[in-house]
């Protein structure tokens, strides 16, 4: 009877691995919820930095249609009426601009230097609209000299804000490029974490099953222990 496993001993491995099964259980709820929580942010700020770098590009391409107008006033407007057309016109698309480079400048997201030159754009912007209605005092409906010497006094301002805004949007492309890659770097690292957790909390459990069977084995023997 000495070598008999005391019942106290089966009760103890037995509760010891009921805690490691609600601990096998519970670690692996968590790792799901946490992984799922870390795709969603991930996938939220993926998710922003394409909608920065959309905008960027709408930005850009708004102020190619700007200028577009602008060359539009000059060609179209051979009456006082037309004119008053075209500058509306002209006047529209410049405000879709200028709502596009504001938007931009006050998204989150963007990194300090970005929303400097964000709102360095914004600035720009007003600065080529003042410049453009300056030189629009001296044009005279179909008179072609005119249109020569308006165009010519504004050609080329607005080369530097279209680069401008096409290296914001480079520099928004590859900061999410980075982004992304990190995101990457930190998911394999958290995934390996979770997963020798996981797999150090089953590997518990599994040697206190084995440890459960052999000393419920051993009890039974000794209890009814086979004929001769």
């Amino acid at each position: 009877m000495t070598n008999r496993p005391p019942r106290s001993s089966l009760g103890r491995l037995l509760g010891a691995l009921v805690i490691g099964v609600i601990a096998l259980a519970g670690t692996g709820l968590f790792a799901i919820q946490y992984h799922q929580q870390r795709s969603a942010a991930a996938m939220a700020q993926l998710l922003e930095a394409s909608s920065l770098l959309d905008l960027a590009r709408s930005a850009q391409v708004n102020f190619k249609l700007q200028v577009q107008e602008w060359k539009n006033l000059l060609l179209r407007s051979r009456s006082d009426e037309a004119l008053r057309a075209q500058s509306a016109t002209f006047g529209a698309q410049e405000a879709v601009v200028a709502r596009e480079l504001t938007a931009l400048a006050a998204a989150p997201g963007l990194s300090d230097p970005m929303r400097g030159e964000a709102r360095a754009l914004v600035a720009e912007h007003e600065r080529l609209g003042v410049a453009y209605r300056a030189a629009l005092n001296a044009y005279v409906p179909a008179d072609a000299a005119t249109v020569f010497a308006v165009d010519a006094a504004v050609r080329g301002i607005d080369r530097e804000l279209n680069q401008r805004v096409d290296a914001l949007a480079e520099a928004i492309l590859e900061r999410s490029r980075a982004q992304a890659a990190a995101l990457r770097a930190q998911g394999v690292r958290e995934y390996d974490t979770l997963r020798r957790i996981v797999s150090g909390v089953a590997a518990v459990v599994i040697l206190l099953s084995a440890g459960l069977a052999w000393l419920a084995t051993r009890q039974r023997d000794l209890t009814h222990p086979r004929p001769a």
